[in-house]
């Protein structure tokens, strides 16, 4: 990615004026012995600073925002080692029936790959936008926050939503989770990117058997049946849900058992009120329960939220510790605040 910028210019022309006045006569000295001028030699360009190795999720992801913006595929890949996965959804593509439409980008060679692209479809002149969220927090949010924080927790991860409409990509969200030696563990990222070449329809995979699959099952089970008593089953005290709604640009978080209720409930009546009697308009075109790096991706869809995508992070007792959710909501829909 790159962010506008106004490059100042590589050199400066100096014009050198002199005074008029009546003209002197003066005689010619005498020449001395030729002179050979001396070949100029080019500058020796300053090395490239190497990329300090991160000691922080926080140093990690400065580093990965700078050489985002700067467009570098390859600085950009300290982040990363041959075990990270990167998945990515476009909602802008129609659906297939029975089928996934997600590219998964699995080592560094492949990931690599995917971020040339990106920047060579966003160029030199994208303008980038990441808009402000609300109530303290800021967008991106890191986990930990603080540069000097070396540690790696179960919640550790990092929710940025931006946009370059000016390149076709209309809406984007990423979710990054960490693991040791502050790599990327895993990357979710949704675009709306109506021109670009859809992802080949795959067939689900069907997940290993662990307490995370176990606690999604009852989540997806107490969601398809609005049931906030048996959904609030999976989430601790210490849960986090954060909401980025693109219409309006509204940014909305929830903490703990009780503000996460209040927003399941505010979320199934809104569903509930746009389907009017009817069937129930909620469908799930991506399903990914990925145990292996306590996470799930999830794209769905409603009458009164035509676009949303979820990225859940498990702790090892397969409990929901942070849900980072992006919705297209239909106009007049109440939020889920």
């Amino acid at each position: 990615m790159k962010f506008l910028l106004t490059a100042a210019p590589s050199a400066l022309a100096v014009i050198l004026s002199g005074c008029g006045g009546t003209p002197k006569t003066t005689v010619a000295p005498t020449p001395g012995p030729t002179e050979v001028p001396e070949t100029p030699v080019p500058p020796t360009p300053a090395p490239e600073a190497p990329v300090v190795p991160a000691t922080s999720v926080k140093m990690a992801w400065d580093n990965h925002f700078t050489q985002f913006g700067a467009s570098n595929d390859v600085k950009i890949m300290e982040d990363y080692d041959d075990l990270s996965v990167v998945a990515v959804y476009n909602d802008a593509c129609p659906l297939v029936a029975d089928k996934q439409l997600v590219a998964t980008y699995t080592g560094k060679a492949e990931i690599q790959g995917m971020f040339q692209a990106l920047f060579t479809t966003l160029g030199n002149d994208a303008v980038l936008v990441v808009p402000p969220f609300t109530g303290g927090d800021e967008n991106p949010i890191c986990e930990p926050a603080a540069l000097t924080d070396v540690t790696i927790l179960e919640s550790s991860n990092v929710f940025l939503v931006w946009s370059a409409t000016n390149k076709g990509i209309t809406h984007a969200t990423d979710t990054f989770t960490w693991k040791a030696g502050y790599k990327v563990k895993y990357q979710t990222i949704v675009v709306t990117e109506a021109g670009a070449t859809c992802s080949p329809a795959v067939d689900p995979v069907a997940p290993a058997d662990t307490v995370i699959t176990t606690s999604w099952n009852n989540h997806f089970g107490a969601f398809g049946a609005k049931d906030v008593t048996q959904i609030l089953v999976d989430y601790t005290a210490e849960s986090i849900i954060r909401i980025w709604d693109n219409t309006g640009s509204v940014y909305s978080k929830h903490t703990g058992l009780a503000e996460i209720e209040t927003m399941f409930t505010a979320l199934f009546k809104a569903i509930t009120d746009a389907d009017a009697g009817g069937t129930d308009s909620v469908k799930a075109p991506l399903v990914s329960v990925t145990p292996q790096y306590n996470s799930v991706f999830l794209v769905w869809e409603s009458l009164s939220h035509p676009k949303a995508t979820d990225t859940f992070i498990f702790n090892d007792a397969g409990k929901i510790i942070r849900q980072n959710i992006v919705v297209t909501s239909k106009v007049g829909t109440v939020a889920m605040v």
